[in-house]
């Protein structure tokens, strides 16, 4: 694979499952209302993932009202954090193919759907984290390079993290002074 290729091989959207079609190479995940429960059924082209989706308890709470889209988030992305596995699964699908969540029009689905790409960019900031592959520091002026280079925000750290050494090094050649 190919520098360029490694750069746009991150990806992940969130595509409304009844309009959009994903580019073929994407991993579909289809994240849909079930009509038996109020909360979204995760599933992919092999089978449906019944631990990725959001607790009962927490469906219920956002449906009516007890729980906001922001409570909502911060709940689902606790939940994600214990099923690592397939959370990691997904993740090595998103820095492949590209993953493509496919919503319908349930304000829970797209909900979850934006929750769990959260949480798949940050395992992905965390392995290029372990990597040292972190761009800081006073970069406004090169931020849209970083971004075409692969770049994704670490909110936790509050830097930039870079998909390989090449372009770590690229976007430390455009800063100015000793980095």
């Amino acid at each position: 694979m190919s520098t360029n290729e490694r750069r746009q091989a991150f990806q992940i959207e969130v595509l409304e499952a009844w309009g959009t079609s994903p580019d073929d190479q994407h991993f579909r995940v289809s994240v849909v209302a079930c009509h038996q429960s109020s909360s979204p059924q995760i599933a992919t082209p092999d089978g449906r993932l019944p631990e990725l989706s959001p607790s009962r308890e927490l469906s219920e709470a956002y449906a009516d009202g007890r729980a906001d889209r922001h409570e909502f988030l911060r709940r689902y992305l606790r939940e994600l954090e214990h099923h690592s596995e397939q959370c990691e699964w997904l993740r090595s699908k998103a820095g492949h193919r590209g993953l493509a969540l496919m919503v319908d029009d349930d304000d829970a689905s797209r909900c979850a759907a934006y929750g769990m790409k959260r949480h798949m960019e940050h395992l992905e900031c965390q392995h290029r984290w372990k990597a040292g592959l972190m761009i800081g520091g006073y970069v406004y002026p090169v931020r849209e390079k970083i971004r075409q280079a692969g770049g994704l925000w670490f909110a936790r750290h509050k830097t930039w993290m870079m998909p390989d050494r090449e372009s770590w090094q690229y976007i430390q050649s455009l800063l100015p002074g000793d980095f």
